[in-house]
């Protein structure tokens, strides 16, 4: 009816990765003990366009992961992008705040 079946053992294994990374972060008894990263951009001219938003955050989003020793696309750090506004440029500025 048919060959062996092809598998697709990339992305299983970096389900599987993930799925560990989270019963890992979980596993020290705590209710839930995945980092919330929130980034907050502080600018006199809002950005209207969200994707432009997390964009122009990356190199910052990937700098945060490698400090915490994980991977800005492991699914778990939670990920929250904020703006507000300021009256000057020299208020403007990303603030993090890191919850673990």
């Amino acid at each position: 009816m048919g060959g062996p079946q092809k598998s697709k053992p990339k992305r299983r294994a970096k389900r599987s990765t993930q799925k560990a990374n989270a019963n890992e972060a979980q596993g020290a008894g705590c209710v839930d003990t995945r980092p919330i990263v929130t980034l907050i951009s502080c600018r006199v001219r809002l950005i209207e366009d969200e994707d432009n938003l997390i964009g122009g955050s990356k190199a910052l989003r990937d700098e945060v992961a490698k400090s915490l020793g994980l991977d800005d696309s492991d699914a778990v750090i939670e990920w929250r992008y904020y703006q507000t506004k300021v009256s000057t440029r020299k208020e403007e500025g990303t603030l993090v705040k890191i919850e673990i």
